[in-house]
Parts: structure tokens; C-alpha cells; sequence
């Protein structure tokens, strides 16, 4: 981004011009300059970009999740299967001597 904002200075500059915006069919109109409207225009282009492509991604994002989940839950059930019968070892251990 750091690298476009010459072009984006440039392309202000040139484009300053006040023009009206009209937003058919309701009545109203922006006077605003031309570079303001294009680069407002594309950067809201951009953030409807985005959220669409975040939404899609929920499905697998879920996913993940819970796989995540799954293999959290498996490692605590082997963790206290391990705790289980290191206890019935050592109660056996103390049991013989």
C-alpha cells in the first residue's frame, strides 16, 4: 500500500475537480471531487470483497474448529487414561512391597 500512494497522490491531484454524484432514483446528489468518489468507490468495492470471501470461509473455518476440538478432547482422554493407569501401576507397586 505504502508503495501505491505516490499513484494515488498523483492520480488526486490530477483528478480535483468538483463533479456531482446523483444516486438515482432517490434525490439525492454529492458534490464531491472526482478522486474522492473513485477511491471511495474502490475501497468499499475492496471491503465487500473481503467480507464476502470471510463468509465463505466460515464453513471451513468451522470445520477446523472442530477438528481442533476433537483432537484436544482426544489428547485429555489419553492424558487421563495415562493418569489412570500410572495410579493403578503405583497402587499395585506399593501394594507388593
Amino acid at each position: 500500500m505504502l508503495l501505491l500512494s505516490p499513484l494515488f497522490i498523483v492520480f488526486a491531484v490530477a483528478n480535483r475537480h468538483i463533479v456531482t454524484l446523483s444516486l438515482d432514483p432517490t434525490p439525492i446528489l454529492i458534490d464531491a471531487p472526482l478522486y474522492s468518489i473513485v477511491l471511495a468507490s474502490a475501497f468499499i468495492g475492496i471491503m465487500a470483497g473481503a467480507f464476502i470471501v470471510w463468509l465463505q470461509g466460515f464453513r471451513w473455518r468451522r470445520r477446523l474448529r472442530n477438528k481442533n476440538l476433537s483432537i484436544c478432547r482426544n489428547k485429555i482422554s489419553e492424558s487421563n487414561e495415562f493418569t489412570d493407569s500410572y495410579k493403578k501401576n503405583t497402587n499395585e507397586i506399593i501394594k507388593a512391597a
